[in-house]
């Protein structure tokens, strides 16, 4: 009767279905059963799961989404670039002749900058303002929900201005408030009308929080064919191909280009999608690397889990030699042990959702606000579970499929005779746990490594880094429109009166104006010496500061003087810093050299500086290497941003109501934005770095966390297997000391092995990733393979080999002789 109801039984219904569905019930009763080994397998196993999915989500939010405009795969963006690579703009002249003549691409243009937006009576906040050119908003498939899109009336001369609202600015300043359309405002003092509010998540390539017509920007049809500020984007026509519309983008700009117009600098067009402008590529080394790093840590887990998982079915030898002898087939065992690892890694897959959610949670607390624009969101959407799932899955495979078979391979009269697993079945286990552990270890060294090698590059400080991190410094930024600020004299008269204002303020100990605030990316240009014009002109960083910078920041000027609020007829002062001057001027006097500023166009200047004073190396970026840097007077070419410093024995709210008080006074439609302490704008500008150096940090002590509790779970199994051995050594007279050697050796000899292919992971590392660093200048002349690093990270290994032996270690000097002969 029995044989009768199986028969039945497995012919009824779907038998695989059933057949799964029995395993699964099975294999929960198993792993429910060995809580233990469960916790820890499903912990191990969501920590590489959770960051591997972090670190996806990251990528995804960055170089995969894309923008959010309809089929972005055929819209482009169309920029120049010299000879010498650097990619700029369109001139206005230069984007209207290819907009007339381009017959595959409807081409659009835009301007980014900050405004200021106020209502009547009352104080102007700063925005950011897009000028955009007619039908750009229609080519990104962009139409306000409220209101209209700009029309070609909007942008004739002599028509009133208008602009369009974003979401965010509608919301926070207006409430929300509908009846916003048609209303005025004022946008930099002008009266603007509301025609139109667009969404949050526009599709448009720049933080934008209103929008105005190109065609009504303050001088832009004077614009001379070398001033490229334009940023030129366009959609290929329905019907023609991509490629054939880039190519002839920049055939068309070829030979529309006046052969003088950039004095033989050879400037090209340069196409490419917009999705790959605005967020990279995803096989870009950095981003190669950034895979590589997650897929470590899940690899890492993955080894840790294999190991327990091949410690666990030395254990069920005994089970499964029944199961074999009843008549289960060895695709049977193997199927079922899969589906116990599929259950381990489903579990793991939703508490590593939780892990990754927190993960990105904690990483984007590091960010300062305002920094990445709105299309980084770091969303859980479709695209992240899928790789959630993907990733799982292939853990099933990577840690599950080896136990299984090496499982499934036991021989049932060997062991139900011998009542548990063989000697070479415990050999052919420990060889592959062996294995298994050498990989965690030698991918734990590659973390190690890169982790060194961040410490070392940041550990460089430079003496004026204190300086740049005080608190009684408050920093602010302010925009000149155009349209009241039109040259440099009336920049310049500004600046004077500005400055004057701040001297006689009371608690002002001193203030000063620059072009760009320290750690913030300064214009690069070369340089050359007057005394060598046959030298290979250098790479320096060029700022523009008003007198009292250095003052302002407490370091001085040694040896020479200040510059001068408004430099004279004859030529133009200088400072350079001391990196430049034992450069240019090895053990010589710098005082009263000259030097100036070439280009491939013309190889000597068009003007010779007159080096005045040497200033202290300061940063112009986050980079630890001193850089060559040029100071000059910010009155001889003052630009519409200008950023200012102030030192106050005031608190540093009270000092931003002295600076606002003093701006108010001189234009009241004119806003201060990025009020900060000097030291809270360097930690902003500092950001990446940090959050990039505590993303590493965390994941190489997951790394070799996991590593170290593999090793702790070999060396456990290991004392645990020779416990007869150990009684009997301890029997004969081993002491203490002899029996912790033994089990240290073989732990050191595991962890040696780890090392060694662990290092020849580090070459190949630093072979494939690091080239492109060192061509950045992110990290110059740092190497994974230098001997601090390794030295580093033979220190860090060793002393987790001490720390995961202890236990074992205590374990195997407990052993009672008489106990283990006993039991055996």
């Amino acid at each position: 009767m029995s044989q009768v109801k199986t028969r039945y039984r497995d012919q009824r219904g779907l038998p695989v279905v059933d057949a799964l569905l029995q395993d699964a019930r099975f294999g929960w009763r198993v792993l429910s059963r060995d809580r233990g080994f469960t916790v820890t397998a499903v912990l191990v196993l969501a920590l590489g799961i959770g960051v591997n999915n972090m670190m996806f989500t990251i990528l995804n939010a960055h170089t995969i989404r894309g923008l959010p405009i309809p089929d972005a795969g055929r819209v482009i963006y169309v920029s120049t670039r010299d000879a010498a690579g650097t990619d700029r703009g369109l001139s206005w002249p230069e984007f209207a002749d290819l907009r007339d003549v381009a017959v595959s691409t409807a081409l659009g243009a835009f301007v980014s900058g900050s405004a200021s937006l106020a209502n009547e009576h009352e104080a102007p906040d700063r925005v950011e303002r897009s000028y955009v050119a007619a039908g750009t908003l229609t080519l990104l498939s962009i139409q306000p929900f409220l209101g209209r899109s700009f029309t070609d009336d909007d942008g004739a001369p002599g028509g009133s201005p208008v602009a369009i609202l974003s979401e965010g600015i509608w919301k926070a300043k207006y409430k929300a408030d509908p009846a916003v359309l048609g209303r005025t405002v004022l946008v930099d003092g002008l009266p603007t009308t509301v025609v139109g509010v667009i969404e949050r998540a526009s599709g448009f390539p720049a933080v934008a929080d209103i929008w105005q017509p190109l065609e009504r920007m303050p001088a832009l049809q004077k614009t001379t064919r070398t001033a490229r500020v334009l940023r030129v984007v366009g959609r290929v026509r329905a019907g023609a191909d991509v490629s054939l519309a880039r190519a002839e983008i920049e055939t068309q700009f070829q030979s529309d280009a006046p052969a003088d117009a950039d004095g033989g600098t050879g400037v090209r067009a340069h196409v490419t999608s917009i999705n790959e402008r605005f967020l990279g590529r995803l096989f870009d080394p950095a981003w190669l690397a950034f895979i590589a790093v997650g897929c470590l840590v899940a690899l890492i887990s993955c080894a840790n889990v294999a190991n327990l998982l091949l410690g666990r079915a030395l254990h069920r030898e005994r089970e499964i030699a029944l199961r074999t002898s009843l008549g289960a087939t060895r695709l049977r065992i193997v199927r079922q042990l899969l589906i116990e690892s599929t259950l381990l890694a489903s579990v793991a897959g939703l508490l590593g959702l939780a892990v990754s959610v927190g993960g990105v949670q904690l990483f984007r607390s590091g960010i300062p606000a305002n920094v990445l624009p709105y299309w980084m969101d770091y969303v859980i959407d479709g695209r992240v579970l899928a790789a959630l799932f993907a990733v799982s899955t292939i853990a099933i495979l990577v840690f599950g499929l080896i136990p299984a078979l090496q499982a499934s391979r036991s021989d049932p009269q060997a062991v139900l005779r011998q009542g548990g697993p063989t000697i070479a079945r415990t050999r052919s286990a420990s060889r592959w746990t062996d294995a298994f552990l050498v990989v965690e270890l030698a991918l734990g060294v590659v973390m190690l490594a890169n982790l060194a090698l961040g410490w070392r590059v940041s550990g460089s400080r430079l003496p004026t880094d204190p300086a740049l991190n005080t608190p009684d410094v408050l920093t602010a930024t302010l925009t000149l429109p155009a349209e009241r600020y039109p040259d440099a004299p009336a920049r310049r008269t500004f600046l004077r009166q500005l400055r004057e204002s701040l001297d006689g303020a009371p608690g002002i100990r001193s203030a000063a104006a620059t072009s760009v605030l320290p750690v913030r990316p300064a214009p690069e240009r070369q340089l050359r010496a007057w005394d060598t014009p046959a030298s290979e002109p250098i790479a320096v960083r060029q700022v523009s500061i008003g007198p009292g910078y250095f003052d302002t920041l407490g370091l001085g000027i040694e040896p020479g003087r200040d510059l001068p609020a408004e430099p004279g007829p004859a030529s133009t002062p200088v400072l350079i810093n001391a990196h430049l001057a034992a450069i240019l001027f090895p053990g010589g006097d710098p005082l009263g050299q000259r030097v100036g500023y070439v280009s491939e166009a013309a190889s000597e200047p068009a003007e010779w500086l007159t080096i005045v004073g040497v200033a202290p190396v300061i940063r112009q970026r986050a980079a630890s290497e001193p850089e060559a840097i040029v100071y000059q007077p910010l009155a001889s070419s003052p630009p519409a941003t200008i950023s200012w410093m102030v030192r106050s024995e005031l608190s540093p709210e009270a000092s931003a109501a002295v600076l606002r008080d003093a701006v108010r006074r001189l234009d009241p439609n004119l806003p201060l934005y990025s009020l900060a302490t000097l030291g809270q704008a360097t930690s902003d500008a500092e950001w990446n770095g940090r959050v990039s150096g505590r993303l590493l940090l965390a994941l190489t002590s997951i790394a070799i966390g996991l590593a170290a509790v593999g090793l702790f779970a070999v060396t456990s199994r290991a004392v645990g297997s020779r416990r007869r051995e150990i009684g009997i050594r301890m029997a004969i007279g081993a002491v203490p000391s002899q029996i912790r050697g033994m089990v240290l050796r073989q732990a050191f000899r595991h962890v040696g092995i780890g090392v060694l292919v662990g290092v020849a992971f580090v070459v190949a590392w630093d072979a494939v990733f690091m080239p492109s660093a060192r061509a950045r200048a992110v990290v110059p002349g740092a190497s994974l393979t230098d001997p601090y690093v390794l030295l580093i990270i033979a220190g860090v290994l060793a002393a987790i080999t001490v720390l995961s032996c202890l236990v074992p270690l205590g374990r195997a000097q407990r052993i009672e002789p008489s106990t283990a002969l006993r039991g055996e």
